[in-house]
């Protein structure tokens, strides 16, 4: 601390992002509506997907759009769609509507991976997502526990009826049986980083019995607990894909 008095000001830049709206009917009647800003010669595509409730407005919340905002800035598209459950209501009866992805449901008539694939294939066909471009997904809670079922889709058997979904990377943000947790759960096809910061906040939604077993795999959930989660989930995403951790902005970046 100087001895003298100090005049802090703060600096603030514009950070304009507008997402187009679209809706889609994927492999169902029912619109759905989808959000995107693709740059021109991006660097992969990055998919947000909702918990518990939501819908696609998700990457239009506070925290995820500011994320957004930085991952477009380094380069990278964003997209945020949902769940069919979000437009039909609960279809299989469990009195919840979210993303399908349990074992259970790792099959060729999944309606979420059926119409995400019919997405990014319309993207393809539009000349908006190149064939081949990196993909990579995050999202809250059931929305994270969707992110890291689509990381599993190259390695299922149901590979091959989804082609355009492979995933280098994935995030899981939720939180924690105590409340007021900040949860990322990073996930690279093999091995599990589990990340968490404090965070003063309500209306997120407790875990499923899904992602506690996930949960209780990580090694690294305890010494962890106090770092910012934006720094975590890029050290996580470091030695798996360098340039989209290095991207990633640091806390209040």
């Amino acid at each position: 601390m100087p001895e003298r008095d100090v005049r802090l000001v703060a600096v603030s830049e514009p950070q304009p992002l507008t997402l187009l709206v679209e809706t889609f009917l994927g492999s169902t009647s029912r619109p759905k509506t989808v959000r995107y800003h693709f740059p021109a010669d991006m660097r992969g595509v990055v998919l947000f997907s909702h918990g518990t409730g939501g819908s696609n407005t998700f990457i239009e919340g506070t925290e995820p759009f500011a994320l957004a905002v930085a991952l477009v800035r380094a380069g990278y598209g964003v997209m945020g769609t949902e769940a069919e459950e979000a437009v039909a209501g609960d279809l299989n009866g469990d009195g919840k509507e979210r993303w399908f992805a349990s074992a259970a449901v790792f099959r060729a008539d999944n309606v979420d991976l059926r119409n995400l694939e019919m997405l990014f294939a319309s993207f393809e066909t539009r000349g908006l997502v190149p064939a081949g471009l990196p993909k990579f997904a995050l999202g809250m809670s059931a929305g994270g526990s969707f992110s890291h079922f689509l990381g599993t889709v190259g390695a299922s058997a149901a590979a091959g009826d989804f082609p355009r979904l492979r995933f280098a990377a994935v995030a899981q943000l939720l939180r924690g049986r105590h409340g007021g947790t900040l949860r990322a759960h990073v996930d690279h096809a093999i091995g599990l980083v589990h990340v968490r910061q404090r965070r003063q906040s309500r209306g997120l939604e407790q875990r499923g019995a899904h992602e506690l077993s996930h949960a209780r795999q990580s090694r690294h959930r305890d010494g962890l607990r106090r770092a910012p989660t934006i720094t975590l989930v890029r050290r996580a995403l470091q030695p798996h894909r360098r340039n989209f951790a290095r991207d990633l902005p640091r806390d209040g970046g």
